[in-house]
């Protein structure tokens, strides 16, 4: 195969605006050139089959912790594992994501991430961090140590910036914290997508910080107030506000169907992020220590060994978009924009990143008609 240029040819091409059976795509210099039907590539082009298969646009995970027994920023080869395993579940764009640690903990662990990321050549392709908190609500903490949360700080938040060297994609915080709303606007004028997690935030209070800048909301249903229709809270103005863009783990257990479905009927489509929120991706049936805790995989799902509170999957962004196909009989390209163009949209690199269209970065993954990874 060429450095610089090859097609894929024969494979149905899940494109932005439906699918193209028996596509040809062009790709030179690291990007598509072209995508036709039924071409054949000129003699002695260098080819890749693709025939009978689904070629999807690289999909992009926007939470992501660990892989193989590390969590990502916790020591030499954390990230370059969790991109490895990325790359295997046909992802080829993710964050690696910082949970809440303790202050220098935290500090040093998205300083170590950064640096790693830029070393992942050959395996899927860090965009930068995702920082889950320190700013969230101990009434809301899920499986995070509550005790390594901190009150909303324009300071804390630019020093998370600046030991992540100026990496950061994404942070989620609780709007409904004294301070949260100045480090919202810090945070958005900075060109970071702030997201709404680990909340007990009012309808109200999601509102002014929408008005300040916040557009996304963290594995949405998962660490926030429940729904209300007496006291809307994150849930509601997730499901109402059309500005939003929403993540969801659709690995069957942090997300049961039903709740999914609620989430289809009121998003728009353009709106919905399918994430991993992996904790162990890949990971067998095991025990594994993480930051400290020990957590237990069984059935797809980490748990935390002594309290039994969800700590998210093993599953991967491809078996949730698995999922999605067998749950609602929605367009495939519909679905697969939730795992690819639709992050995309939501970090802001959608120029280049997220569907199968000239001009754009050339990721891409080959898959069986039940989406078992045939190629990255």
């Amino acid at each position: 195969m060429s450095a610089t240029g090859f097609f894929v040819a024969g494979g149905d091409a899940v494109l932005p605006s439906g699918v193209l059976k028996n596509a040809v795509i062009e790709v030179a210099d690291g990007r598509f050139v072209s995508v036709r039907p039924a071409a054949r590539p000129g003699p002695g082009a260098a080819s890749v089959p693709a025939g009978g298969c689904w070629v999807l646009p690289g999909l992009i995970d926007l939470h992501a912790h660990g892989a193989r027994g590390s969590m990502a920023g916790s020591g030499a080869g954390s990230v370059r594992a969790l991109a490895e395993a990325q790359a295997a579940n046909g992802v080829t764009g993710f964050l690696p994501a910082i949970p809440a640690l303790p202050a220098e903990a935290m500090l040093a662990a998205a300083g170590s991430a950064a640096s790693e990321s830029a070393s992942c050549e050959g395996s899927a392709r860090p965009l930068g961090l995702n920082i889950e908190g320190p700013f969230l609500n101990p009434a809301r903490c899920g499986s995070l140590a509550a005790e390594c949360f901190s009150a909303p700080s324009v300071r804390r938040a630019e020093e998370l910036i600046d030991a992540a060297q100026g990496s950061v994609r994404m942070m989620t915080l609780a709007p409904e914290l004294a301070g949260s709303q100045e480090v919202v606007a810090f945070l958005s004028a900075r060109g970071v997508t702030v997201s709404a997690g680990h909340t007990d935030a009012g309808f109200a209070e999601m509102e002014q910080a929408v008005s300040r800048g916040l557009s996304h909301v963290t594995h949405c249903f998962n660490a926030m107030r429940p729904v209300s229709h007496r006291d809307p809270g994150p849930v509601e103005a997730a499901l109402c506000m059309d500005m939003l863009s929403v993540e969801i783990i659709c690995d069957g257990c942090h997300v049961l169907r039903p709740a999914v479905d609620i989430l289809l009927r009121c998003k728009k489509p353009g709106k919905v992020c399918i994430v991993s929120d992996a904790t162990a991706l890949m990971a067998p049936d095991s025990e594994m220590t993480a930051w400290g805790r020990v957590l237990r995989i069984s059935g797809g799902v980490a748990r935390d060994a002594k309290t039994g509170s969800l700590a998210g999957s093993s599953k991967s962004v491809m078996d949730g978009l698995r999922n999605m196909t067998e749950w609602f009989g929605r367009p495939i390209q519909e679905i697969v924009a939730m795992a690819s163009l639709n992050p995309a949209k939501a970090i802001g690199i959608s120029a280049d990143y997220g569907s199968i269209e000239p001009g754009k970065k050339a990721d891409f993954s080959i898959v069986t008609r039940t989406f078992d990874v045939v190629m990255t």
